[in-house]
């Protein structure tokens, strides 16, 4: 699954290195995506609007569940570190019903493939962001 949700909740793709868990915010990243997507979609409507589209319908219920869909995307994201895209589908997958568990376990998944550098994603940014997220649910 592409690093990306609906209009208005998506990343920009960073390969970049991690930065580490001390300074990860995924809050603040998240609201760093969602502005720096809105500007984007105002300079290229179209071109945001049709990729944005075609992510909603291939992350439509199907045979398999949103909240399934949510899990492959941790483990991608993982395999790929992409920060903006832990900050936005932890979350979305946080909404659907996702445990901690559940994340963590398919974030680990990217190991397999991925090695240290996914271990290393997960424990840095994936975990601190279903920390944070959780607090600002409540401690759910």
């Amino acid at each position: 699954m592409p690093c990306a949700s609906p209009l208005g909740q998506n990343n920009r793709h960073s390969h970049s290195s991690p930065k580490g868990a001390a300074r990860y915010n995924a809050p603040h990243t998240l609201a760093e995506l969602k502005d720096g997507l809105s500007r984007l979609k105002d300079i290229l409507p179209a071109t945001v609007e049709g990729y944005f589209d075609y992510v909603d319908t291939v992350s439509a219920p199907g045979a398999l569940d949103s909240k399934t869909k949510e899990l492959i995307a941790i483990g991608i994201i993982a395999y790929h570190r992409c920060e903006d895209c832990i900050a936005l589908h932890v979350n979305k997958a946080l909404d659907l019903g996702a445990s901690k568990q559940d994340i963590l376990e398919a974030a680990l998944m990217a190991t397999v493939f991925g090695g240290g550098p996914s271990m290393g994603i997960t424990a840095s940014h994936i975990l601190p962001a279903i920390e944070q997220y959780q607090r600002e649910r409540g401690g759910k």
